[in-house]
């Protein structure tokens, strides 16, 4: 009986451990210091000219969106540049667990070049709705109107723009040239 309540404890004690870790967990969303926005900012070295490096930003934008030609702006070689916006589906789990959507994100990027280094920004984040709303409120859990569902939206959100801003890591690393001596 003893080996019973000791289990039963230790069971309760894990799984209070486990739900207090899960409620510490908090997606940390980036915001510029100056404009106050959700910002998702950064850039490296890489290896290549301008306009290989702008090249392989238009392979990056192919790859990762639907319509790329709807979704960009502005695809300038010559100054190298690309400007585009482009919308996330947000969605929660009903009663029955079925996924349901529930708003639309807009957001617009920029990715910069220059001979051996580029720079990107993911910002301007807006729910969709009778008006665009900035989604910065959901930032506010002191506010009249907080939900705990911003809090899942938001994760949604970073988990996305951090999605695409790895895979722009890795298409601007090029293809390496496979040498063939035979």
């Amino acid at each position: 009986m003893q080996i019973k309540k000791l289990t039963l404890l230790l069971i309760m004690l894990i799984s209070v451990t486990f739900i207090k870790a899960q409620d510490t967990m908090r997606v940390v969303i980036p915001v510029d210091s100056n404009t106050n926005l959700i910002t998702y900012a950064g850039g490296t070295k890489e290896e290549g000219s301008q306009y290989e490096l702008y090249k392989r930003g238009i392979e990056w934008v192919n790859i990762n969106f639907k319509n790329p030609a709807d979704v960009t702006r502005v695809r300038d070689d010559v100054k190298g540049e690309i400007q585009g916006v482009y919308r996330l589906q947000l969605e929660r789990a009903d009663d029955k667990g079925v996924k349901v959507k529930t708003g639309t994100i807009e957001y617009s990027f920029t990715i910069q070049f220059k001979d051996n280094k580029y720079r990107y920004k993911f910002t301007g984040f807006f729910l969709k709705d009778n008006s665009r709303q900035p989604i910065e409120k959901w930032l506010d859990k002191k506010s009249s109107g907080y939900t705990p569902m911003w809090d899942e939206y938001l994760a949604q959100v970073n988990k996305h723009v951090l999605k695409l801003i790895e895979s722009l890591k890795k298409t601007m690393q090029g293809k390496k040239a496979v040498k063939d001596d035979w």
